[in-house]
């Protein structure tokens, strides 16, 4: 019965008790007061309860609204917008020792030599840098310790004040192919076509089996310590004809190839979360490939051109590239599954992405494309 409802009926009884006897009213009302007192305590009982029911209930209402609310607000604060690079030049790696101190690299088609911009956190600049061919890839183990490196064996190096030109006309050449990466400062290594070679601190000099693989062309190099590296690249013939793509790792004594596939698959950019979970997208057929320790698998498979691919962990992982109208594409995984992102509307091909975090993302590409996701 409702709190209001007891009230009404102890209203109506005590007029129905005026026309009694005064021993009857006597002992009706002294019953009558018993059941007033019982029937206002059970009110007020009544009453307190489904005021606190209501209460609580309307808190946790509003308590779920907020954090839906919250959730919501969070997940569409995030994406992806175009940023001023200032620059026209075509843009093929990002890399960033925090937020506030990012750089990415290139190749200015005016000038006709390497370009390398950096980023304070609030706007982009142009570096002054040596002469350098296409500048492809960069990274570094700290603000004042950085390597960029070319397509023809150049590598620049940044002490925190300025570039200098470390080696120069390494065996090798290419078109957009080299990488680099490091587990410290005394321990880098760089690939390009048919080169690694592996820096100590003080030198650079040829990696295991003379450092060189007269018939492997590769792209990007990652690694969880200097005895796990993986090398994304492909086998050719003459004159650079690809015939199958491959995947190198290098366990600290010697490099195998633990994967290979089709001549149209074209590993470009390999990273990973950890040695047991290693992500490589292909310039081909748009395969994203992970290896789980053991054995591949192919996770994503579309009508793009992938090329740069970078996560903060195994389920937020980005990869770049192109689609077929030369349009740029970015997919996103959760863990599970890869989807589309809208990309910022670029109609430009990505070629790198790189993050700070899971909410301050970077990926570069053509014509001085820099794109920024987070709030």
């Amino acid at each position: 019965m409702k709190p209001w409802s007891w009230v009404l009926c102890a209203m109506l009884c005590g007029a129905l008790c005026v026309g009694c006897s005064a021993d009857s009213s006597d002992d009706d009302a002294a019953d009558d007061d018993i059941s007033d007192d019982d029937v206002d305590d059970d009110t007020d009982d009544d009453l307190d309860d489904d005021v606190d029911d209501d209460v609580d209930d309307d808190i946790d209402d509003d308590t779920d609204d907020d954090v839906d609310d919250d959730s919501a607000d969070d997940d569409s604060a995030l994406s992806w917008s175009p940023m001023t690079s200032g620059t026209s030049a075509d843009l093929y790696g990002v890399w960033g020792s925090s937020a506030t101190d990012v750089f990415a690299v290139g190749f200015d088609e005016v000038s006709l030599g390497g370009v390398i911009l950096h980023y304070d956190g609030s706007s982009w600049s142009k570096m002054t840098i040596p002469p350098s061919t296409t500048l492809v890839s960069v990274w570094g183990s700290s603000s004042s310790d950085v390597f960029a490196v070319d397509d023809h064996g150049g590598i620049l190096y940044y002490d925190g004040s300025g570039w200098s030109a470390q080696t120069k006309d390494v065996k090798g050449e290419g078109d957009m192919g080299a990488g680099v990466w490091g587990s410290s400062p005394s321990d880098v290594f760089y690939v390009c076509w048919i080169v690694i070679l592996h820096y100590d601190g003080f030198s650079w000099s040829p990696g295991n089996d003379n450092g060189i693989y007269e018939a492997i062309w590769m792209n990007s190099v990652w690694g969880t310590s200097g005895t796990d590296v993986f090398v994304a690249g492909w086998s050719f013939v003459a004159e650079g004809i690809p015939v199958a793509g491959v995947v190198l790792h290098y366990d600290g004594i010697s490099w195998s190839t633990i994967w290979s596939g089709s001549a149209t698959d074209f590993p470009d950019s390999v990273w990973g979360a950890s040695s047991t979970d290693v992500f490589v997208v292909c310039d081909g057929g748009g395969l994203i490939l992970h290896y789980n320790g053991s054995s591949w698998s192919v996770t994503h498979e579309a009508s793009t051109r992938l090329y740069g691919v970078w996560g903060s962990s195994n389920s937020n992982v980005f990869a770049v590239g192109e689609d077929e109208t030369n349009a740029g594409v970015i997919w996103h995984y959760n863990g599970a599954s890869w989807s589309p992102m809208p990309s910022g509307a670029t109609d430009k091909p990505l070629y790198g992405v790189w993050g700070s975090s899971a909410t301050d993302v970077f990926a570069v590409g053509y014509g001085g494309t820099i794109l920024h996701y987070g709030d």
